[in-house]
């Protein structure tokens, strides 16, 4: 699986250090972005086969982050999952209306819930 490319983007150290500790015992490679201007730009540079995103960060939230995907021809279809502290109605539509793959909630999903459904996605 080590040709199988995961973005996290995340501003929380202790939630993408886990998930990449996670997803690397799994044998994916990771790469990683604390923001969603740094993830984009990794993102369309290296098109990888999942982007992990956060909802809430600072200098690009999710909902920027994936509306600026969308807008480049790898990114329209590009797999993208959101895992956020952020679970308002609101940012669950908004991320709908971005085409997400699925969307899951800080501290309500374990770690190995999340990487079988990244498993099922790849």
């Amino acid at each position: 699986m080590a040709d199988i490319k995961i973005l996290v983007v995340d501003d929380d150290p202790l939630t993408a250090t886990a998930l990449q500790a996670g997803l690397i015992g799994h044998g994916y490679e990771t790469l990683m972005a604390n923001n969603g201007k740094d993830g984009l730009a990794l993102a369309l540079q290296h098109h990888p086969n999942l982007v992990v995103l956060d909802w809430v960060m600072e200098n690009g939230d999710g909902e920027w982050t994936i509306g600026e995907l969308r807008k480049d021809d790898w990114g329209k279809t590009a797999n993208v999952l959101v895992l956020t502290g952020h679970d308002s109605i609101e940012a669950l539509n908004a991320a709908l209306r971005n085409n997400i793959t699925h969307f899951f909630t800080k501290g309500d999903t374990p770690l190995e819930q999340l990487v079988q459904t990244i498993e099922s996605l790849l």
